[in-house]
């Protein structure tokens, strides 16, 4: 019982840790002289180096245990927060998120497989974590201070750092996952998974700017990414039962709608509505990909790996795919293209079966 609460504590203030830090991240990147496109290195720098540490560290933890990459992941995250008290120039702003993907990843996948094997359920898990955003956002509409709210973000991970020494060790694992075997087994759900994240992270990166934009000041933009969190923490809660494919599939539809939503949006105000259904989204797209992996596999922080990398993948793709559309055509044209980004995911979800069953096969001969 323990072990449970202690994982959806750590999960908790790591995304309290994460918010803080990222909410207001455009905007403090652009009042120390950074361009768009700057800003779009910022956004790709983090999601490559998350894409490699998390494609090494979660095979790893399914070979020699959780623990020791939870708790090393926890720790060199708090000296990435830290740093940030530091940072001055653009420059430094990247290398700071490429040491932050890489401490992040070490510990994601480890958490949730450590997680999934102590209570079985992964809503109550991201949901905590979406309660840890929507903390660390309601901060964040009545504190304006960067590099507070950066001093606030290693506070809350030292803490996610120090609970997770109350874990107890698990049994070393002898697995020895193939991570293309494991790519080709859940294609339909990591490329979906990949598209509809290309699109959103085409539009995360510029968001507080479009908002702004759109009239928002910046206790507006932590409101509206408050009603996503906030929304998110109660949607989560009841999803470990439903069908893991009919939330997959319903996220993938709904969430080309909310892009949909905001180049449509001509007001601050107008984004309200569209950001409860970015929640209800994304909850049942994360929480039913992580379901669909996880029920019986053995090799869960691999298969989550795989599933958070394509997601830094898109953090390393959508950024500069996002910044080249702004500069040439505006923001709207960048919502209708994250939206066709969705569209491309559920057609590869609904895709025929034998197209997976033929690559699966195939990696199962190259393997042979």
């Amino acid at each position: 019982m323990w072990a449970a609460v202690a994982c959806v504590l750590i999960s908790f203030f790591s995304s309290i840790a994460l918010q803080a830090s990222g909410i207001f991240l455009p905007l403090f990147a652009t009042d120390i002289g950074a361009s768009k496109l700057q800003i779009g290195v910022v956004g790709g720098a983090f999601g490559a180096s998350y894409l490699a540490s998390s494609l090494v560290f979660g095979r790893q933890s399914d070979m020699r245990g959780r623990l020791p990459f939870i708790r090393a992941g926890l720790g060199l995250t708090i000296l990435a927060y830290a740093a940030q008290l530091l940072i001055t120039s653009p420059g430094l702003l990247i290398a700071d998120r490429v040491l932050m993907g890489f401490s992040i990843a070490m510990s994601d996948a480890a958490l949730m497989a450590y997680n999934f094997e102590s209570s079985g359920r992964t809503g109550r898990f991201v949901s905590l974590a979406a309660c840890g955003w929507l903390v660390g956002g309601l901060i964040s509409i009545f504190y304006h201070n960067y590099r507070g709210l950066f001093l606030l973000s290693a506070i809350s991970c030292s803490m996610a750092f120090a609970i997770s020494w109350s874990l107890s060790k698990e049994k070393v694992r002898h697995t020895r996952p193939v991570i293309i075997r494991t790519f080709t087994r859940n294609l339909r759900v990591y490329l979906p998974f990949l598209m509809r994240n290309i699109g959103g992270n085409m539009v995360w990166f510029i968001l507080p700017l479009f908002l702004v934009g759109l009239g928002a000041n910046m206790s507006w933009v932590a409101i509206l990414q408050c009603v996503n969190t906030g929304t998110q923490f109660v949607i989560m809660m009841f999803l470990d039962r439903m069908k893991a494919s009919f939330l997959f599939t319903a996220g993938m539809l709904m969430s080309g709608l909310v892009f949909v939503g905001y180049a449509l949006a001509r007001s601050y105000l107008h984004v309200i509505p569209v950001q409860v259904i970015l929640a209800v989204s994304w909850s049942f797209l994360y929480v039913g990909a992580l379901l669909l992996l996880f029920r019986d596999s053995d090799e869960k922080a691999t298969s989550a790996s795989v599933l958070l990398s394509s997601g830094s993948l898109s953090q390393a793709v959508g950024p500069f795919i996002g910044g080249f559309v702004v500069q040439l055509w505006g923001y709207q044209p960048l919502m209708f293209v994250a939206a066709g980004f969705c569209a491309v995911g559920v057609g590869i979800a609904r895709a025929p079966v034998r197209v997976v069953g033929k690559a699966e096969r195939a990696a199962v001969a190259t393997k042979n």
